[in-house]
């Protein structure tokens, strides 16, 4: 089982697809999942809150939870479109540890990913080179490497990339955390661990 990597570079932990810098990667898109509904839409359509969340979940416990595993567990909060309500709901029935930060404090995001903890962040593209689109969406950042963050962006790997700190803080509405408790137990919810490929 993994643990969760204490690291100010490189990530050091096993991803469940192609290895892009070893952090747990999901495409919200995945025939596995992708037409699973979510309100009045599909995971593939809008379900980058609970793809980006079970990205974190899984790379912080080592266990494989997967968005539709997220996607049923706050299913009250997915009207069609991903609530940040989600994503404390989520910790809450988990038992994790839940924080968040507003767009405002820069210091929030860049200390927890020195911290090797994944950030999930909430905004809106308002300038070329965004790694949010214009109607909103959240992504995973998994590392900070100078001003550059690396986002996992659950639309594809081909969206996911570093972007300059700055665009990343623009158009940001919210950065959240989770981080497993000791009453944390994930392992009935997962679908094996990650590594087991």
């Amino acid at each position: 089982k993994l643990k969760p990597s204490n690291h100010t570079g490189g990530i050091d932990t096993i991803r469940p697809s192609k290895t892009n810098n070893k952090f747990v990667f999901y495409n919200q898109a995945d025939p596995r999942w992708g037409s699973n509904p979510m309100g009045n839409k599909t995971l593939k359509e809008a379900g980058c809150g609970p793809t980006s969340l079970a990205m974190a979940i899984s790379q912080l416990t080592g266990e494989k939870i997967t968005p539709d595993t997220v996607a049923e567990l706050g299913k009250e909060h997915l009207p069609g479109f991903s609530s940040v309500s989600l994503f404390p709901s989520v910790a809450n029935k988990l038992k994790m540890n839940y924080a968040e930060a507003d767009s405002k404090n820069r210091r929030f995001i860049t200390d927890k990913l020195r911290q090797g903890l994944p950030v999930m962040l909430s905004g809106r593209s308002i300038s070329k080179g965004s790694p949010y689109t214009p109607e909103g969406h959240v992504v995973t950042a998994s590392h900070l490497s100078g001003n550059k963050v690396y986002i996992q962006d659950p639309r594809g790997e081909n969206y996911s990339r570093y972007y300059p700190l700055s665009s990343v803080l623009t158009g940001l509405n919210k950065g959240m955390i989770v981080t497993p408790s000791s009453a944390t137990n994930v392992e009935k919810l997962s679908s094996g661990t990650i590594g087991d490929v």
